[in-house]
């Protein structure tokens, strides 16, 4: 299994029950739920994407390559189950740049990859590591 790289070397909190505030209903992997995320907040947040509805064979290594494209990585996760070791369907991306950031937001929201449709968003500081973003509007 890849290892993750930067700051998410280490395990993150609990995310997966997080996720669902970010959909939204016009989304075609989702059928409800709150607006996209969206944040005022620092620069550093504006370099932190959370990138949601990965297929199963994205690894570590493969999300970084489809997100290398946009600018230099900082750093790259898909988070795993902590039992079985199996994709969530989420990860994290951090680029160098918030106009990377900015860049792959505008380019792989959307994008396919096997049967899924990515949505991928700005992810913002939570108290004990990152929490995807509430709250409305945003696009």
């Amino acid at each position: 299994m890849d290892q993750p790289t930067g700051e998410y070397a280490q395990d993150p909190s609990d995310y997966h029950h997080q996720i669902e505030a970010l959909g939204d209903g016009d989304h075609p992997n989702n059928s409800g739920g709150a607006p996209p995320a969206t944040f005022a907040g620092q620069e550093d947040d504006k370099r932190n994407l959370i990138v949601n509805y990965l297929p199963n064979s994205v690894s570590n290594s493969i999300l970084a390559s489809l997100f290398q494209a946009y600018g230099e990585i900082e750093s790259s996760r898909v988070i795993t189950d902590k039992a079985t070791g199996l994709s969530q369907g989420y990860g994290f991306v951090k680029y160098k740049s918030a106009d990377s950031a900015s860049a792959a937001i505008n380019a792989m929201n959307g994008h396919q990859i096997e049967q899924k449709v990515l949505k991928v968003a700005l992810a913002r500081a939570g108290g004990n590591g990152i929490a995807v973003g509430g709250g409305g509007g945003g696009g």
